[in-house]
Parts: structure tokens; sequence; C-alpha cells
């Protein structure tokens, strides 16, 4: 009867432990499984925070195609860019020299 009593404490005890141990592997398993779910959470927002706004035009740039009401306007713009880039040149071929 003793031994009896003995087998019923020790699978009572492997029991408990089995118990234990599938409770705290799903204890484990859900919290890992939260704190992947809330890095995703926190890298979308992250994401959206980093989200460029579109960059609204100001009056004050320039155009890059230019309008002319005569070819006379057109002309005279075009020969003074030229004088301004001939003068540009020089200035950094002194600079080099």
């Amino acid at each position: 009867m003793a031994e009896t009593i003995l087998w019923y404490i020790l699978l009572l005890a492997i029991g408990a432990g089995v118990v234990l141990t599938y409770g705290i592997a799903d204890e484990l398993f859900y919290q890992s499984h939260l704190r992947k779910k809330n890095k995703k959470k926190t890298e979308i927002e992250s994401h959206r925070a980093v989200k460029p706004k579109p960059v609204q035009r100001t009056v004050d740039t320039k155009p890059v195609v230019r309008g002319y009401d005569s070819r006379d306007l057109f002309w005279e713009d075009a020969l003074l860019r030229i004088d301004e880039l001939k003068r540009q040149i020089a200035a950094e071929l002194k600079k080099e020299e």
C-alpha cells in the first residue's frame, strides 16, 4: 500500500511539472508574440511619422522655363547670361592660377 501511495505522489509530481512547464512555455510564447506585434506597430508608426509632407512651392522660386513676349527679349536675356557665364569662368580660371 505504501508503494502505491508513492507511485501516486510520483505521478502527481510529474503531472504538476508538465502543467507548470506548459504554462511557462505558453506565457513566454504569448509575451514574445506581443513584443513582435508591438515592435511592428511602432515601426509602422515611426514610418508614418517620418513620411515627408509635400513641399509647397513659394513665389520666390525661379521658374525653369522662361517665357518671353518677343524674340528680342529672348536674345537680350541669352546674351546677358552668356556674358555672365564668361565672367564666372574667367573668375574660376584666375582662382586656379
